[in-house]
């Protein structure tokens, strides 16, 4: 009995101490808002151009990429809404570091939420909910060409989804 408490104890201190580890900074926080506020806007506005240039030079140089990304304008087809309330700026990731300096960091963030209202052929206005999660690798010291976002899903909430990148 006492080595399941020691048992149960060490588990707990190990999950609680990841989650230590993994909280951001205000800084890096806004890091994130911002490359999601970067990526509504670019579907908001229609801009494909800059759309593609988050991404990192090894995704951008695939060989169906501006496909992916066409399929993408596509599927969130509309009129885009969307605050400062729908950017969430908690993140899960991972980083490395090298004599006290960050050589690697990448984060999974995730917009939960927003609306994208359409026309339909019979002139309705149709409602349409969306997410999004995407890999973001901030920083790659050892190869500067996966710096940028590695994929990024688009999901139906509740009905499909489609991915760009890989």
């Amino acid at each position: 009995m006492k080595k399941l408490i020691i048992l149960l104890f060490v588990m707990i201190l190990l999950l609680t101490s990841c989650n230590i580890n993994n909280i951001l900074s205000n800084g890096e926080s806004e890091k994130i808002k911002q490359m999601s506020t970067d990526i509504l806007t670019c579907i908001t506005e229609n801009d494909k151009e800059s759309f593609k240039k988050l991404f990192c030079e090894q995704v951008q140089n695939s060989p169906d990429f501006d496909e992916q990304v066409d399929k993408a304008f596509e599927y969130c087809k509309g009129t885009v809404y969307f605050t400062d309330t729908t950017i969430n700026t908690k993140a899960s990731g991972g980083s490395s570091t090298k004599n006290g300096e960050r050589t690697e960091w990448h984060v999974y963030p995730e917009i939960p939420y927003f609306k994208v209202v359409l026309e339909t052929d019979s002139g309705d206005m149709e409602s349409h909910y969306y997410a999004i999660r995407y890999l973001w690798y901030i920083t790659y010291e050892e190869d500067k060409t996966k710096e940028g976002l590695h994929y990024l899903e688009i999901e139906l909430l509740n009905v499909d989804s489609m991915t760009v990148g890989k």
